[in-house]
């Protein structure tokens, strides 16, 4: 008859029972950084793939989608709503810019929606029958304004680094209530507030690539040829005058943007 293994003793009991709770708190707290890593990488899948049908749509003339060519004096109104079609002088938006690749059943309204966000996809079911997102709520990703006179509309011959999508802009898209200045100086750092704490955003560059980004701000880019000038160091959600260097940038309101020159990029919303 084998002899009776060793038992646990009263006292070892706590320490076992610690350790497992100790084992328990700190899976427990890294829950919700693998949640939010599957959610941002979510996030780029989705990018990319607005990025793939951005190149379906830009195949018959090599150009993004752009709503219009006409030019108003670099302004632009931010949402339309659902109107049944845009007014004759209504300067469509970039949202309506990106309802174009939903209308062409190249996108899905789902695809615009950032897991992270609060964000909800638009429900309008015949998505022929209306030409924008119905509102800021609808849409969680940002576009590149395009609407300056003498500005080239983005497309597949494009900088080939040129940032084309992201993460909303925080301050288009609302509830940032510190300046510019001091929201990208604080540990935020001026970044889009869809994903959790603010810790960066997702950037779809006209290559297709998508990157998980720690700031807005880029570069400098060296050019490559007459084509692909040297770009400046930027910030992609904010704008500059025509007197300020591009990258220190003022906020876009609600209403209008001012682009002070072809190199700075702004996304909206």
């Amino acid at each position: 008859m084998s002899a009776p293994g060793p038992r646990m003793r009263f006292i070892e009991l706590p320490l076992v029972v610690g350790t497992i709770a100790i084992c328990a708190g700190l899976y427990a707290g890294l829950m919700p950084r693998h949640r939010e890593a599957s959610r941002i990488r979510v996030c780029a899948a989705n990018l990319r793939g607005l990025g793939s049908a951005m190149y379906i749509y830009a195949q018959d003339g090599d150009t993004f989608p752009m709503a219009t060519s006409s030019h108003r004096a670099g302004e632009m109104t931010l949402f339309a709503y659902r109107n049944p079609a845009p007014l004759a002088d209504e300067m469509p938006s970039p949202t309506a810019d990106l309802w174009m690749i939903v209308r062409t059943n190249n996108a899905t309204q789902r695809q615009h929606i950032c897991p992270s966000s609060t964000d909800i996809a638009d429900p309008i079911d015949d998505t022929t029958t209306v030409f924008d997102f119905a509102g800021p709520e609808n849409l969680s990703y940002a576009y590149v304004y395009q609407y300056h006179p003498g500005r080239r509309p983005l497309g597949t011959g494009s900088h080939p680094n040129t940032p084309l999508m992201a993460d909303a802009n925080p301050y288009v898209k609302g509830g940032i209530y510190a300046s510019v200045a001091t929201d990208r100086a604080s540990v935020n750092r001026g970044n889009s507030r869809n994903h959790r704490a603010r810790k960066g955003q997702n950037i779809l560059w006209v290559d297709g690539h998508v990157a998980f980004e720690r700031s807005p701000r880029f570069g400098p880019m060296p050019g490559h040829n007459a084509h692909y000038p040297p770009q400046p160091a930027d910030n992609i959600y904010t704008t500059h005058a025509d007197n300020e260097p591009s990258d220190p940038g003022n906020a876009p309101t609600w209403t209008r943007i001012q682009i002070g020159s072809k190199s700075d990029y702004c996304l909206v919303p």
